[in-house]
This record gives C-alpha cells, structure tokens and sequence, in this order.
C-alpha cells in the first residue's frame, strides 16, 4: 500500500492491530468517500458556511476532509476517546477552528430539524441494535435538498456466498476458529437490499450507489507500481472503476449509498 502523508496519520489515530485487510478496506472507502465529497461540494455551487455533520466520527478523518473541503463540521460520536483523538487530528491538519466535536449518540442528535446540507455516516448503523432509529435521526437532521453519504457493509458481497457456506457447513467450527462475536453478526444481518429499503422507508431518495473493495489483495499491485505512479494507486482506480459497474457496483464489500431528502 502507498505510504502517503494521509496512510501514515491514519495508522495512528486507527487501531488497525497491522490487520492489512482492514487498513486496505478503509482506505478504499476513505478515498472513494473524500472523492464523492468534493462531487457534492461542486454540484452545490461551492457555497462557503454549509453546514456537514460527521455521525459516527471515529477519529475524525471524514470530518477533517469534510473541512478542508469548505464545509463547516460538526463531528459526533459515542466515544470519548475517539472524539478527543478527532479534536487532536484536526488541530493538526489545522481545521479544528471549523470543526465541533462532540460526544453524542447519532439516535438522539442534538440538532434541529433539516440542519445539515452534508452527511457522511459511514460503518456505524450496523452496530445498532435497530438501525431504523440511527437512520431516522438522520433524515430528520438532513436539510431538504441536502445529501446524505451512508455506508454499511454488504453481505451480498462477490465473496459473501463462500462465507456463508464456510460459516453454516461447520467448516469454521472444525477449522477452529471461534463463534462469531456479537460485532461480526451485526456486520452480517446487512446487503444492499435492504439497506436501499430501509432508507427508501424512512423517506431517503436514492440518487446513486456503488461499492468498494470487490478484489481481494488487489493492493499488492501498488506495491509493483508504485515506482511508476508515485502517491496515486492503481488498486483504488481499478476498485472504484469496478465498484460503479452495473451488478457489480453492488456486490462490493461496503456498500455506499449517496441519498437526498426532498425540497
């Protein structure tokens, strides 16, 4: 993988515990997501003071790109740790003075109605226990006319099916490997299907999808290449261009859905 400015702050402020496979995925999604914020920024004229909420923040890099793309932040999360950890980051990249942080949880936001013209929520409904709350809360926040960025991931991914099979025939149990904990099963219960009808019920209107991480080590070719391209990535170009294919733009491992809320 390229060793960039951004890769090396990420390895920091997330615990990937040198698991490659989840420092790989996040940084297709964290790439593909930042894109579709500048996209969404430029469609809505470039207009200086929107407003962005960050929900489920982690550490905060999608509310730094959300700043340093002209929008006004504010980042929530459940966790201390994490939203100091944000706060830290952000001053660092020097858009903390745009940036609020604060610890919350995004069933209950402390906002009023159709605040937020941006929203990235992105790995954080699937831990709920009924992420029909998470989503609702959302919507309602959500400006009219504003766009919603929300990712999960997606068990209807290409290798979804041999996971299922390793997983019911006992081949997991007799290889040793313990039962899935309560994290893995909620990242289980989730696919595009219903994920796109879930947000459809609550009122979303589904302006695009795709999906990211559909080959698997694909980010050893950077590896090769990287002499030749420098900062850029062939793995992420051949990933994105894949993950908006028709099928195929639904059978990655995240599925990321742009919505909006009507005017």
């Amino acid at each position: 993988m390229i060793k960039n400015r951004l890769q090396i702050e990420l390895d920091e402020y997330y615990d990937y515990e040198n698991d490659l496979w989840v420092r790989y995925t996040h940084r297709l999604r964290i790439n593909q997501i930042n894109e579709l914020i500048k996209s969404v920024y430029n469609e809505s004229g470039g207009r200086k003071g929107q407003l962005a909420l960050d929900a489920g923040c982690g550490s905060g890099v999608y509310s730094i790109m959300l700043a340093e793309s002209g929008y006004n932040v504010t980042a929530i999360n459940i966790s201390k740790e994490e939203i100091q950890k944000a706060k830290e980051w952000a001053q660092i990249r020097n858009v903390g003075d745009n940036i609020e942080c604060r610890v919350e949880d995004i069933r209950d936001i402390n906002s009023p109605d159709s605040r937020f013209d941006l929203i990235i929520c992105t790995e954080v409904l699937e831990h709920l226990d009924n992420p029909v709350e998470g989503a609702k809360e959302l919507y309602r926040v959500l400006a009219r006319g504003g766009t919603a960025i929300i990712t999960m991931p997606n068990m209807a991914l290409a290798m979804g099916g041999l996971q299922l099979i390793y997983r019911k025939s006992g081949l997991r149990a007799l290889s040793g490997k313990p039962p899935l904990n309560e994290d893995q099963l909620q990242h289980a219960r989730f696919w595009f299907g219903n994920i796109t009808e879930m947000l459809r019920d609550i009122g979303f209107q589904i302006k695009y999808q795709c999906s990211t991480y559909l080959i698997p080590f694909l980010w050893n070719i950077d590896n090769i290449l990287q002499p030749l391209m420098g900062e850029r990535t062939a793995s992420f170009q051949i990933d994105r261009l894949l993950g908006t294919m028709p099928v195929l733009k639904n059978i990655g491992f995240n599925f990321i859905v742009i919505a909006t809320k009507e005017k």
